[in-house]
């Protein structure tokens, strides 16, 4: 069975697709594909897109592709919209004093990965799908992993051995079969796709499937209704990009239907110095993320040495004017400490990454103190157990 009647077209070869297939890859180059029509439905003109009773992802169901038309089941585990706080000491510390934090860290798995497995699981059971693979280094895999509890969804996740004990453990708690693969990100991905293609199940892939990008978007999108206006600069730290594609894709829905006025926000790309294919990419002015050899780093979550939508990170980088830096692990773990012990916010290595990537770019001036910066928190500190 088809995962969906959406049309695709692949991010390379420009091949249409009127299904999405199973291994949800281009037939003819393997390659990522997006909808044809974009990642989020352009709303019908004049309507309010923040009106709807719904909270979170949810609020935004409307403009998913497909959700519509075919009215899928809301998989939901109590979503809700993810609070604002401002980081006056450390803002202030760093000479960013309205400085905003959007704290996903609260999201129903503890982590900002909830919202594309919400869209994309409830599109895969609407479809009838009772079995599904992932490959994950931790996050996406326990948010995959509940989801697909919660809609009686039989999970296979693969993930390399070095994911953190908290993630493991949280994986297998939601009844997921986890597979510890030796390796890095690549090897468990290669080894989840090789199950797909044998079982004949299908591969929800957050790295790949085009509704977790659609469910990503409802990030700005919601942070363009706390706010009231567009954000000057969103500081992300990226592993596979879907955070900077989803809202890439929210900004340009909202200034191309006249629902801001104001420019695009500036879309930063943080990542660790060990691996950091975009990065090196971007210093080249490359639309191709660079071939990387990770190294070992407690930042697991961002070690994707050949993101599959890199090309598309790499456009949006570029089309928002915005950079791409990278961090040592030093620097990573005194944000983190910094972020607990000045505000209160404890995070996992993962998301610190963008606070320590944060520190540059104010020192640099590419953000000054006068812009409305916001920051990513992207994964709570409790899923870091195993690292310390």
């Amino acid at each position: 069975m088809s995962a969906s009647n959406i049309e695709t077209i692949c991010t390379v070869c420009n091949h249409h697709h009127l299904n999405l297939p199973d291994t949800i890859t281009c037939n003819r180059c393997n390659a990522a594909l997006k909808p044809v029509d974009g990642y989020l439905v352009n709303p019908v003109k004049d309507l309010d897109i923040h009106a709807s009773s719904n909270s979170g992802v949810w609020k935004y169901r409307d403009l998913y592709p497909g959700f519509i038309e075919n009215s899928p089941v809301q998989i939901t585990l109590g979503e809700q919209t993810t609070p604002i706080l401002e980081l006056t000491k450390w803002g202030g510390k760093i000479q960013l004093p309205g400085l905003i934090t959007k704290l996903e860290s609260v999201q129903p798995t503890g982590s900002f990965k909830d919202r594309g497995a919400a869209v994309m699981l409830s599109w895969i059971n609407h479809y009838g799908h009772n079995y599904v693979i992932e490959d994950s280094s931790g996050n996406a895999g326990a948010s995959l992993a509940a989801y697909a509890a919660r809609a009686s969804i039989k999970t296979t996740i693969f993930a390399p051995q070095s994911t953190s004990n908290a993630k493991a453990d949280q994986i297998r708690s939601y009844g997921a079969n986890l597979v510890e693969v030796k390796g890095g990100r690549k090897t468990a991905a290669d080894a989840a796709l090789q199950q797909v293609l044998s079982s004949q199940s299908h591969y929800a892939s957050h790295a790949l499937h085009p509704l977790f990008v659609s469910g990503m978007a409802s990030f700005l999108l919601e942070l363009h209704m706390q706010l009231g206006e567009m954000p000057d600069h969103l500081i992300c730290p990226v592993g596979n990009g879907s955070l900077i594609l989803g809202s890439y894709a929210a900004a340009n829905m909202l200034i191309n239907t006249g629902r801001s006025a104001q420019p695009m926000p500036r879309l930063h790309c943080i990542q660790s110095k060990a691996c950091a294919p975009i990065v090196t990419a971007y210093k080249s002015r490359s639309t191709l993320p660079a071939t990387v050899n990770p190294r070992d780093s407690i930042a697991t979550g961002l070690s994707v040495s050949s993101p599959k939508r890199g090309p598309e990170v790499l456009a949006a980088i570029y089309g928002s004017q915005g950079v791409a830096i990278s961090v040592k692990e030093d620097e990573i773990m005194k944000a983190s400490s910094e972020i607990s012990s000045m505000e209160g916010v404890y995070l996992e290595p993962s998301a610190s990454v963008a606070f320590a990537g944060l520190k540059h770019l104010a020192k640099n001036g590419v953000i000054s103190k006068n812009d409305l910066t916001v920051i990513v928190s992207s994964g709570h500190g409790l899923k870091s157990f195993g690292y310390r």
